[in-house]
């Protein structure tokens, strides 16, 4: 991704609440970078419970309906074994429920 920033964020790419996020993750000057709780509050991440992460999760896909998600049961200095605990929870318990909350509807 190398060349002017515009290039590949041109403006109007993204709503002004996510050009000020991009802006304090690399420190741009849109103010002090974001803290773990700050990134929780607006929905950048979502961390907690299966029960928590699948809420959340199905208020995102309520707000957003995307076409793809991609789940990340690690992001930065995690032990192996924390990772693969949050993978299994994600495969066991929060993608079956979230299959069952935004399928109901249709059957």
């Amino acid at each position: 991704m190398r060349g002017p920033a515009e290039h590949v964020d041109p403006p109007g790419y993204q709503s002004p609440t996510a050009s000020r996020l991009a802006a304090r993750r690399i420190g741009g000057g849109g103010g002090p970078p974001m803290g773990y709780e700050d990134l929780q509050q607006v929905g950048a991440i979502i961390v907690g419970s299966p029960e928590t992460v699948t809420r959340r999760l199905s208020e995102t896909i309520g707000q957003l309906n995307p076409g793809y998600m991609i789940l990340i049961g690690s992001d930065g200095n995690i032990p192996h074994k924390d990772v693969m605990r949050s993978v299994e929870l994600l495969g066991k318990e929060v993608v079956p429920a979230l299959h069952e909350i935004q399928l109901a509807p249709y059957e």
